[in-house]
């Protein structure tokens, strides 16, 4: 079979992979540059390199390695979102593709944070995204990569429930998308730093290490408190908010043992689930 390269060049253009490649490789770039700065914070406060020489650590760079290239996330929906364009056309809203980029843009921020803040809620009240989350809250010793720690599943459903809307019912170009998605995967790796940051007067307003940190603490008064992914408001206007002057002492989910192997990672939702089944009245 011969290849068609008028048909290469056709499907290469209509799925924008050329544009998103060169995105990506950026976005790769740019992240890991500033995930590197962020854990050379972390050493200097730690005086020790037990952060990078644990075995939670090379675990996660093995997440961040496919995640936070693009791969997984931003290139892979962004070309099913192009794939599908036609055939979902009757979905598409734009409700911000009319309005100049000084106005979309910072709506564009301010609700798809305001989307991940409930979608985040719903992985703490649901049992079944519960089961998958569990993944990313088991880990005991943050670090800058622990944001990278995702199941597949919650990758897979984080995608098809954000960047489904941003494409259709808001009208973001795929092109528009990693802008976005460098600086928030960027906040998020400084927010799991374990640096004693809380950004001043700021700190009602964008998620720093200290807010985010009480988010993963095993104590039961801050379960469920300061879900926020950028910004922080969010938790004070619905009542989610713990405020506390220290990092937690403790990291984790007391009583859930999930090994530092990609496998048992992988496995372990499945293992959740079973239990909750047999466990049913």
């Amino acid at each position: 079979m011969s290849l068609d390269l008028e048909q290469l060049s056709y499907w290469v253009e209509r799925l924008g992979l050329a544009v998103l490649a060169k995105a990506t490789g950026f976005a790769f770039l740019i992240y890991f540059g500033a995930s590197a700065v962020v854990l050379l914070l972390e050493l200097r406060r730690s005086r020790s390199t037990a952060i990078i020489r644990s075995r939670a650590f090379m675990v996660d760079v093995a997440y961040a390695a496919v995640y936070r290239g693009g791969l997984f996330e931003v290139f892979f929906f962004a070309v099913i979102v192009n794939a599908l364009e036609s055939q979902l056309a009757f979905l598409k809203l734009g409700w911000l593709s009319g309005l100049p980029p000084i106005l979309s843009v910072p709506i564009f921020w301010m609700l798809g944070d305001l989307f991940l803040y409930w979608t985040h809620r719903s992985y703490h009240s649901i049992p079944f995204l519960w089961a998958f989350h569990a993944v990313h809250h088991a880990e005991q010793h943050l670090n800058t990569l622990s944001t990278n720690r995702r199941h597949p599943v919650e990758g897979a459903l984080n995608g098809l429930t954000l960047y489904l809307p941003l494409a259709f019912v808001l009208g973001i170009e795929t092109r528009s998308w990693v802008p976005w998605y460098v600086a928030s995967q960027i906040f998020e790796a400084l927010q799991h730093a374990q640096l004693d940051w809380r950004f001043g007067p700021f700190y009602k307003l964008i998620v720093s290490p200290v807010f985010h940190s009480i988010h993963h603490s095993t104590e039961q008064r801050h379960f469920d408190r300061n879900f926020g992914q950028m910004f922080s408001v969010w938790d004070y206007i619905f009542g989610t908010a713990a405020v506390e002057r220290e990092r937690p002492a403790k990291y984790g989910v007391e009583g859930m043992v999930i090994r530092e192997t990609l496998s048992d990672q992988l496995f372990a939702p499945l293992r959740f689930l079973g239990w909750r089944r047999r466990s049913a009245p």
